[in-house]
């Protein structure tokens, strides 16, 4: 069994940092530490790319914890590790590659990871992907295997929303478990797939684009970029730019209003795009 290299425990932390160098309504960073307050969960403290310290509240379920813990916490420690937390998804294209779906402004990756599930392929991660410089490119590491999708999100799949629970009280979404990936090795970033909204609508326009026209969509789906302190985000970069000169690229523009990730999954499959 591999020795981990983060560790997660519970304890007490601080109600805030000293010298916070950025800070927002519910959290606060500095350098190799990371403060997150969330209501009627707990607070997160990470620190030094290693540790996550969860101070719960009373009444906090376990399933609420960890849906915190793998978003803004998960990102800060990657942040504070030199990698690259994207808002993303990906799944597998065979047992060495695979297809990452990045999006923060417009239509969800998480939702149309849900659709390539549903016809057939297996998930490597959904919600926060983590990029790393691999020997032969970028590679994208195993996460969560379920996605977290608005009621409306469930409908475009035919799904019954009340079927999956919501797993943080007051959270709009519902968790809705994927088909997950075969084991945890790593795949190497070969197809990319941004997603960016639509002002017109007509449905999903798709084009294969280079790393020129890709750099600025991809840039936009780091998570939580104001936790990129130090040198990180010089090292960041370069991951970006490794997997843009290893993957064949598309750009999706979408309509907010009239994204359907089962037709969308439909387009990119038939094109190669995923």
């Amino acid at each position: 069994m591999a020795t981990p290299d983060v560790r997660v425990a519970e304890g007490s932390v601080p109600e805030a940092l000293d010298e916070a160098a950025v800070a927002g309504l519910r959290f606060q960073a500095a350098p190799g530490r990371y403060l997150l307050r969330a209501d009627g969960v707990a607070r997160y403290l990470v620190t030094g790319g290693e540790r996550v310290v969860i101070d719960r509240e009373p009444r906090a379920t376990d399933p609420a914890i960890w849906t915190v813990l793998l978003g803004s916490p998960l990102a800060a420690l990657i942040h504070q590790r030199g990698g690259v937390p994207l808002v993303a998804a990906a799944v597998e294209d065979d047992e060495r590659t695979a297809t990452l779906i990045a999006g923060a402004a417009g239509p969800s990756p998480s939702a149309l990871a849900a659709a390539l599930a549903r016809r057939g392929r297996r998930t490597l991660t959904t919600r926060v992907a983590v990029l790393a410089a691999g020997d032969d490119g970028a590679v994208v590491m195993p996460g969560e295997a379920r996605s977290l999708l608005t009621d409306a999100e469930c409908r475009r799949l035919d799904l019954e929303p009340a079927a999956f629970p919501r797993p943080v009280r007051g959270l709009p979404r519902r968790a809705v478990p994927l088909d997950p990936r075969r084991d945890l090795a790593p795949r190497l970033v070969r197809r990319l797939v941004l997603l960016e909204v639509a002002e017109r609508p007509g449905g999903a326009h798709v084009e294969l684009v280079d790393a020129g026209l890709a750099l600025g969509p991809l840039l936009r789906s780091v998570y939580r970029p104001e936790l990129s302190l130090g040198p990180a985000p010089a090292i960041q970069f370069r991951t970006l730019v490794s997997a843009l000169a290893g993957s064949r690229t598309a750009l999706v523009r979408q309509p907010m209003n009239d994204a359907s990730p089962g037709k969308l999954a439909d387009r990119l499959l038939k094109g190669g795009h995923a």
